[in-house]
């Protein structure tokens, strides 16, 4: 049903940890639980990130998945739709440690994704409105 509608998009679902991620104007990186307590991250990911922003992803080993992006700059931008903060986090570039969940918007592009996700073992398939 969601791959057929138009008004989804299907990014990859990760098995790691969930982390919010601040990056400051002081460049200062700090992660957060699910929970909103500071916990540290690998120095890799500190070191990939260089724009002030807050960002959601899941860790895997030392590395960032990222699949949103709340706020850039002294803006927040989680009113915006998805697509829109999608967009935005696609024109940011980030070091190696830090990977952007690719998204597929169309019904061709989310049923590749699915059937490569089933093929490859993957963890899941999400799908936002």
């Amino acid at each position: 049903m969601y791959i057929d509608d138009d008004n989804y998009l299907a990014q990859e679902k990760f098995n790691g940890e969930r982390r919010m991620v601040e990056h400051d104007d002081n460049y200062k990186t700090k992660g957060y639980n699910k929970k909103g307590k500071e916990v540290q991250l690998p120095g890799s990911i500190v070191k990939s990130i260089n724009n002030t922003c807050l960002l959601d992803g899941e860790i895997i080993s030392d590395k960032l998945h990222i699949f949103d992006i709340l706020s850039l700059g002294d803006n927040s931008i989680k009113e915006n739709s998805c697509i829109d903060r999608l967009n935005v986090l696609e024109r940011m570039t980030f070091g190696i440690a830090v990977q952007i969940v690719k998204t597929a918007y169309t019904r061709s592009e989310k049923q590749k994704r699915y059937n490569d996700l089933i093929k490859n073992n993957a963890e899941g398939i999400v799908f936002k409105l």
